[in-house]
């Protein structure tokens, strides 16, 4: 089971990072908005999670949000 994560970043993004996210995790949303890039991103687990924040901060990204998004509230409980 995957967690999806939402990390607020200082600074844009490079276009070349956005391709190694989507290459290592597949469907990742990255949105810019003035001086911060917002990346929203599933991961299967801890590892996962870390292999994310590996790749931001070995392109220079300074996290200034890391957040889990929690699952929508429509599926029902089992």
């Amino acid at each position: 089971m995957s967690s999806t994560y939402c990390l607020i970043i200082e600074g844009v993004l490079p276009t070349s990072a956005h391709d190694a996210l989507r290459r290592r995790f597949g469907d990742v949303r990255v949105q810019t908005a003035g001086s911060r890039s917002l990346i929203e991103c599933s991961v299967t687990d801890q590892p996962g999670l870390r292999g994310l924040l590996a790749q931001v901060w070995d392109v220079g990204g300074v996290v200034l949000v890391l957040a889990a998004v929690p699952e929508s509230t429509h599926q029902e409980l089992t």
